[in-house]
This record gives C-alpha cells, structure tokens and sequence, in this order.
C-alpha cells in the first residue's frame, strides 16, 4: 500500500514538473503548448426562456489529451485501479478546461449587464470520459447571441484558456465549427471563417470564439416593426365600402426582404384590395385599399358607416378622415363614418313638377298649333268657294240665248267683209 501510493507520489511529482516546463518562466525554452488535441463544435438554437426570446449555444469540446507526460502518469493509475484512474482524468478535464470555460463566459457576459444561465447533460455531468484518455465538455449556455441593434452579436468573443495545476494557457484547437440555427444568415464575422456552408460556420487553427454577428429575416422585421413609430390615415368610399389606408413606419429603413415580409403581414391579416409599398426618408410608406364588415345608420339626412377592420399590429397614431375610431376586441379598429345624405323626396318632387311643366308645355303648343291651321284653312275654303261661284255664272250666261248687239252685228259683217267668194255654180267669173 504505501509502495503504491510512494509511486503515485512520484509520478504527479513528474508531471508537476513536466507540466511547469510549458510555460514561459518557468524552466520553458518556448511557447506554451496544449496538452490536448481540441475540436469545438458550438450549436445555436432559439429558444424562449422565462417569457423571453433568446439564442443559446450547446458547447461541445472534443479533447484528446497528448502529453505524453500525463498519458504516462494516468496509465500508471490505470494499471492498478483503472476506475480510479478514469476518475482522476474526469477531475482533471473538469477543473483545467470546464470550469475555466464557464468561468470566462460568465465574466464576459456580466460585463455587459447580462446574468448567464448554464444547463448540464441529462445527469447533470458536463465532462464525459472516453477512451484512451479523450473526454468531452458539453453545456448550453444562454444567450450566446444578443441583440446588438439590427443584428444579434455573440458577447462571448475572446481567447480561451485552460488552468492546469494554477498555470493559465492558450486552449488551441484544430477547428471551430459554428452551426447557426435554420433561418439565420451571418452579417459579419471576424475572423473570416475559412469555410461557410449555408448556416454552418467553421475556424481552423485557432485559440478564440470569434467575434460574430448574425441576423434572421424573422429578427429584423421584428426589430423595424418595434424600432419605428407607426401612424395610419384612413378614408372611407360609402359607394364601394373599401377603406383606403396610408400607412409609414419611421425610424429605420429595413431591407427589401423586411418590406415584401410588411406587405405579407397586411395580406395575411386584412382582406386587401390592393396594397403597395415605398421608402421614404428613414423609413417606409405602405398604401393600400382594403375591405372590411360594414354597417350604416340613418340619423336624419345623415348616414352613419361603421367598418371593422384588423391591422397586423398596433398603431401609434390612427386618423380618420371625416370620422373616428374606437379600439375593438382581439385586436380589431371599428371606424365610424358620417355620410351627408341628400333629400331624394325633394328631388323627386322636382323633378316630377319639372315633367309636368314640360308635359303641359308641349300640350299647350299642340292645341295652339291646331286652332291656328283651321284658321288658315277657312280663307282657302271662302276662295274657292267665290271661284266655283264665278266659274258657275259665266258657264250660265253662256248656255242662255244669245240676245242680238251691236257687237254681234259687227262681228257678223266683219266675218262677212271678210270672206271672199269661192265661186258657186251659179255664179259666173
């Protein structure tokens, strides 16, 4: 027994020894290097904690211890107890790389105001030991990315390190791979990553989590949405019951990806006629014509319109030409219109007067038109009948006997002067 624990003694004597000469100023001749051979992958999802949206990240580092050192020492336990030898090298990952890990993501999230949440396994282990003296560190920690303006930033960038036996030094892995959740797009990352596959991001070589700055489609419509002040102007058409809307957002110009997603929220939610958009200084104008239930009123030679309608979300300043406004259940604006309605009875009169003025315009000129032709036809009558009159005497005189005159005589012995003889039988040349 004491022999055992006599060579125990002796080998973490070594390795104490072996461990101090990696670090510089302490019997090192170089650069300090990494007990392990490291691969991290880092997987980032959204969630929503206690009531608020959040982006986490599942951290997982991969590690193969290769100091020869210490695969000597832990394989020297490992051949008298090898439960307390996988024992021991749980302990030794758990102190010298998770709780530095955590340790740094707690300061750098603090600093900015923000208290981290950690989540452990199923068993609540963060350290899983495998074989030949390889282990994984896993644990979720929120938030990973943080809203920072328009886009969401990871506030954990920074070096990594590991602590082994009170000696910081660099945790260098071999790749960083970043998967970013379905939906998210990187803006910028420094460094470059050296490979990007769609929403995976991957490091090569490195000691680090990169500074990175990612965004989602969903993430900026919302941020515009409740960046900007938001203000209606409504007109009411009582001949076709649409309600025409002129809509602007302002506070912050949004890409062209958010707009087509504003004018998609008006047509999910609204029953639109026709709607288009445009940018205007610092923000957005959307205008459009839409439908909604409708009632009326009659109030004296007024009508009173009511409309229903539901817009995607609220608005700062509602105006309504020629009308009003309350505040309906689920979400809904009841608008009240008031129409000046026309005195059609008094039309009606009118213009009933109007025709029976006409009407008896036109027969009044039509029963003057027929007393006038009879009042020429009877001259024309009277003429001819002093014409058949005159006609009837002459015919008359000259059927009677002729009465003998001067005129006649003359006539005669005229006709008589005039003929010459032509010669008759008893007479002679």
């Amino acid at each position: 027994m004491e022999t055992m624990m006599v060579r125990k003694l002796a080998v973490f004597l070594l390795a104490f020894i072996l461990l101090t000469s990696w670090f510089p100023g302490v019997g090192a001749t170089k650069a300090a290097q990494s007990p392990f051979s490291t691969i991290i992958y880092i997987r980032t999802g959204q969630a929503s904690v206690n009531g608020t949206f959040e982006l986490y990240g599942v951290v997982n580092v991969y590690l193969q211890l290769s100091n020869k050192t210490l695969i000597e020492h832990f394989n020297e336990i490992a051949k008298e107890n090898e439960t307390l030898a996988r024992k021991e090298f749980h302990d030794f990952i758990y102190d010298s790389v998770y709780k530095p890990l955590r340790s740094t993501f707690e300061e750098r999230l603090k600093a900015h105001g923000i208290s981290p949440k950690f989540y452990m396994p199923q068993g609540g282990d963060p350290v899983y030991v495998g074989k030949n003296w390889s282990a994984i560190v896993s644990f979720l920690v929120t938030p990973f990315f943080f809203p920072n303006g328009t886009y969401l930033s990871t506030l954990l960038a920074g070096p990594l390190t590991v602590n082994v036996s009170g000696h910081v030094y660099p945790l260098r892995w071999g790749k960083l791979t970043v998967f970013l959740p379905s939906g998210y797009y990187l803006h910028s990352a420094s460094p470059k990553p050296g490979e990007t596959n769609q929403n995976t991001l991957t490091w090569f070589k490195g000691d680090y989590i990169p500074s990175m700055s990612v965004y989602s489609m969903t993430y900026l419509f919302v941020h515009f949405v409740n960046s900007t002040k938001k203000s209606v102007v409504l007109t009411f058409d009582p001949t076709t019951h649409y309600v025409q809307f002129n809509a602007t957002f302002v506070g912050l110009k949004p890409p062209a990806p958010v707009v087509e997603m504003l004018i998609d929220d008006f047509r999910k939610h609204m029953h639109v006629v026709g709607i288009s958009a445009k940018y205007i200084t610092n923000g957005v104008r959307v205008v459009g014509v839409v439908w909604g239930p409708t009632a009326y009123t009659d109030k004296g030679n007024k009508r009173i319109w009511t409309v229903t309608l539901k817009f995607p979300g609220p608005f700062d300043n509602i105006t309504v030409v020629h009308g009003s406004y309350i505040l309906g259940p689920n979400g809904t604006v009841i608008l009240t219109f008031t129409q000046e309605r026309t005195d059609y009875r008094l039309y009606a009169l009118i213009l009933l007067g109007i025709g029976a003025g006409i009407a008896g315009f036109f027969l009044w000129r039509r029963k003057r038109g027929g007393t006038a032709s009879e009042s020429e036809s009877e001259p024309q009558e009277s003429k001819s009948d002093r014409a058949s009159e005159e006609e009837s005497a002459s015919s008359g005189e000259s059927a009677g006997p002729e009465e003998p005159s001067e005129n006649g005589s003359e006539l005669n012995s005229r006709s008589d002067e005039g003929v010459e003889p032509s010669g008759g039988a008893d007479d002679e040349p």
